[in-house]
């Protein structure tokens, strides 16, 4: 059966806040949480013939959310943003400088 244009919209619309609850309970700042929001908006609209009940709209893009989240948390874990970098950096070079003028 899936979802219409229009109740997609509806359902988008209606349960974005609890989405960016779920989001925002998982990821450590508010932007990562609208990005994670944004993917599920993504991932809902390319499988939205899969939702066989618009009742079980709610729980189905929360759900989603939540894998997106998830998925982000697992990425940040393997990110370096540049002000890491450049403080790891800065340490590198204090070390070899240190380690030189001893």
């Amino acid at each position: 059966m899936g979802l219409t244009r229009e109740g997609f919209t509806q359902a988008v619309l209606a349960y974005q806040r609890d989405m960016s609850r779920a989001a925002r309970a998982m990821l450590s700042c508010d932007a990562d949480a609208e990005d994670a929001v944004s993917q599920a908006v993504l991932l809902a609209w390319q499988s939205r013939d899969r939702l066989r009940e618009e009742d079980a709209a709610r729980a189905w893009l929360v759900k989603i959310t939540v894998n997106c989240a998830r998925q982000q948390c697992r990425h940040q874990g393997r990110l370096l943003y540049l002000s890491e970098l450049e403080l790891l950096a800065n340490e590198k070079v204090k070390e070899a400088y240190l380690g030189k003028h001893k």
